[in-house]
């Protein structure tokens, strides 16, 4: 439904993931994609790995983060 509404790609979860830890780790998404803080020019692919590995270096459980996938063209 997203690519049909015109979206080039999104985000999405393989399965089930807690509200909070996925708030934590969209927001540093969204901010590698904004404008504002998107200097180098990310792709939502780039982005989503940056938001995953301060979660890898705190030795997060990947169960709270590895499920999520990009789909479609994920340049900026």
């Amino acid at each position: 439904a997203c690519f049909v509404a015109g979206a080039p790609a999104m985000a999405a979860s393989l399965w089930p993931v807690n509200d909070h830890k996925t708030y934590l780790l969209f927001k540093d998404l969204y901010r590698g994609i904004a404008p504002k803080w998107n200097k180098d020019k990310l792709g939502l692919d780039a982005a989503l790995r940056n938001a995953q590995l301060p979660r890898i270096k705190e030795n997060a459980q990947p169960f709270d983060w590895a499920s999520f996938q990009i789909y479609g063209d994920p340049r900026p």
